[in-house]
């Protein structure tokens, strides 16, 4: 199977830093909009046209001979997508491949519940992703909504096609994961029914919504009727399975509860059956990060934090929190301003003095601004491993340099120890792109630092871009491109008018020539890019050529319709001429001129009537 890779061209200052395309990526190509395919040694196997819809088309193409001009539409969650062409539909992957023959005839696409209706002799079945039939008994959400062309409303149909309910709704949401369908009614108002087409929730509320809770396995169905919400709780066959409707409810999995709240407006804490385990005493209940815990605030405004069975692990006490999931932190700001960290399980790290908590790096530290208001750094343990001596914090990248603004906004950088290893220069700086390089602006310039803080590469370039797989980074100077290894060293002389990833390495783009990294033509892909400019040439010539024959058609006809309105113009002239010569001899008292008739003659008037009925006199 040949890789479908992306070619990206740089064309008039492209943004820095754009994202290189993985392979299996499906992007475009260079020549004009086409899409290619490239196998693993960077030969191009097939090159396509403009008219096709996706780089799936090409595999398509090379199993059946024939671009799927007819239908293609979107890949779904599984990764299929309905393809139609000689009036047969099947499947194909996002390389092209066709998983699902097309022997139907008509498919809709992939739904939420990873099935799609297809249509075999007329006759309506659900699949799966393997193509499998699905019998309706099995299906979470068997109706599918179909468009009446009578009223324009939608109805539902079953798996065998029978209708589930009429065509009555102006609208028809997503199958939930319980089976149950959110649908609106004329008046725009919503509701929601079950497979059978029976109304669970009636349709007479503005807003409804479906949201999973995983702690309790249960669904919440949610409406509103202007500002005001509820919500109640159904199984997964749509049954109501807690008869109490709430006003606002949370899933918290951490401990394994769902957090409700009635229109009291306090929060408790219930568990699959409905049944209070945590009273509601609560004015804010807060997703916890800390496995095992979830955060709630009192009727004072103060945080803590509680357990599953209600138990304060953490006293409510804080007036804020923050949380660090990733070293199991929690920063705590007590009633006089200062904050301090504790682990999840309640215990003191540091004690409540710092004045400010910042960020979390990668390297586990963490931000702390003292009571002098300047910054430091803490790790997991509360121990302060950098001391607080800067004006601004930062955050460490992965190569353990932190950027730091001085008091004008220049930047310098540190490492680990706290150690300042650049100068205060820098206007911008990006992540490192590869190894231990970072990319650094100074003077509208780029260039690059490596872990110690040593400028490897001087700020001498317009562009930089994101490294191929081989480690070598695009750098453009002077509106041409070149490249630096992952010593920063430029290895690839800064000439040529375009870059692009492809495959495993950086290819330059010189005219219609394609140049991989070593600065030799791909020749297999040039020979492709030559016969597509060919056909594209022709194409042009061949559509200039016809463009001139409607030219001389459109001048033939438009010279035939002249001499038509000429011609006619000349015949009426001389009925009128005619006539006028009749009346004035006096030669018949009722004469006929065209369609209308001479009825009276007096003096140098004559009187007619037309074809209309109508009558008038006119001089002769």
């Amino acid at each position: 199977m040949p890789l479908i890779i992306y070619v990206l061209l740089m064309i008039n200052g492209s943004a820095a830093f754009a994202a290189s395309a993985p392979v299996n990526s499906p992007v475009i190509y260079p020549a004009g909009g086409a899409y290619i395919l490239v196998d693993e040694s960077g030969k191009a196997t097939s090159l396509g046209l403009r008219h096709i819809q996706s780089p799936a088309s090409l595999e398509f193409y090379k199993q059946f001979g024939e671009f799927p001009s007819l239908d293609l539409g979107p890949f779904a969650k599984n990764g299929l997508a309905k393809i139609c062409t000689r009036n047969q539909c099947g499947f194909i992957d996002s390389h092209g491949t066709v998983v699902i023959p097309q022997k139907y005839d008509g498919a809709g696409d992939f739904g939420e519940n990873g099935l799609a209706k297809v249509w075999e002799r007329w006759a309506g079945v659900f699949i799966n992703a393997k193509g499998e039939e699905v019998e309706p008994d099995k299906i979470a959400c068997v109706p599918t909504a179909v468009k009446s062309p009578r009223n324009g409303l939608f109805g539902l149909i079953n798996a065998q096609g029978e209708e589930v309910t009429p065509a009555k709704y102006s609208a028809v949401g997503a199958c939930s994961s319980n089976g149950l369908i959110a649908v609106q009614n004329r008046d725009g108002l919503w509701g929601f029914i079950n497979a059978k087409g029976e109304e669970v929730i009636a349709t007479k509320h503005h807003v409804v919504a479906a949201e999973d809770f995983s702690a309790v396995g249960l669904v919440a169905l949610i409406w509103m009727d202007g500002p005001e919400k509820s919500l109640a709780f159904t199984n997964a066959n749509g049954e109501m399975a807690i008869p109490t409707v709430y006003k606002e409810a949370m899933d918290f999995p951490s401990i394994g509860l769902a957090a409700v709240l009635k229109h009291k407006g306090l929060w408790g804490f219930i568990n699959a059956k409905g049944e209070e385990v945590i009273p509601e005493k609560y004015m804010t209940v807060k997703r916890p990060s800390l496995a095992g815990l979830a955060a709630v605030q009192n009727r004072e405004g103060l945080w803590g934090y509680i357990n599953a069975k209600g138990e304060e692990v953490i006293p409510a006490n804080f007036s804020d929190m923050q949380e660090f999931p990733a070293i199991t932190l929690v920063a705590l700001e007590t009633s006089n301003r200062f904050w301090g960290f504790a682990n999840a399980q309640g215990e003191a790290v540091t004690p409540a003095k710092y004045s400010g908590v910042g960020a979390y790096s990668s390297n586990g530290l963490i931000a702390v601004q003292n009571s002098d208001r300047l910054w430091g750094y803490i790790n997991a343990k509360g121990e302060e491993v950098i001391s607080a001596e800067f004006k601004n914090p930062g955050t460490f990248s992965s190569n353990g340099l932190a950027a730091i603004p001085d008091h004008v906004g220049r930047l310098f950088f540190i490492n680990a120890k706290g150690e300042q290893v650049t100068p205060a220069k820098y206007s911008k700086v990006e992540e490192p792109l590869s190894g231990d390089l970072t990319a650094v602006k100074s003077q509208d310039n780029w260039g690059f630092i490596n872990a110690e803080g040593v400028e490897v590469t001087p700020t001498i370039y317009s562009e930089v871009y994101k490294p191929s797989s081989n480690s070598l980074t695009p750098v453009q100077k002077s509106h041409a491109w070149g490249a630096i290894n992952a010593k920063g060293e430029l290895v690839i002389p800064a000439k040529y008018p375009n870059v692009a990833s492809l495959s495993n390495d950086l290819v330059f783009i010189e005219g219609l020539k394609i140049i991989d990294s070593t600065g030799k033509p791909i020749n297999s892909i040039n020979d492709e890019i030559s016969k597509y400019f060919n056909y594209l040439k022709k194409r042009a010539e061949e559509d200039k050529k016809r463009a001139e024959e409607d030219k001389k058609r459109a001048e033939v006809s438009q010279k035939a319709a002249k001499a038509e309105v000429v011609r006619k113009t000349a015949e009426s002239d001389r009925k009128t001429q005619n006539f006028r010569r009749g009346v004035r001899a006096g030669s018949c008292a009722y004469a006929s001129y065209g369609r209308s008739l001479i009825l009276e003659v007096k003096d140098d008037l004559v009187g007619i009537q037309l074809a209309d009925g109508s009558q008038r006199w006119v001089r002769r």
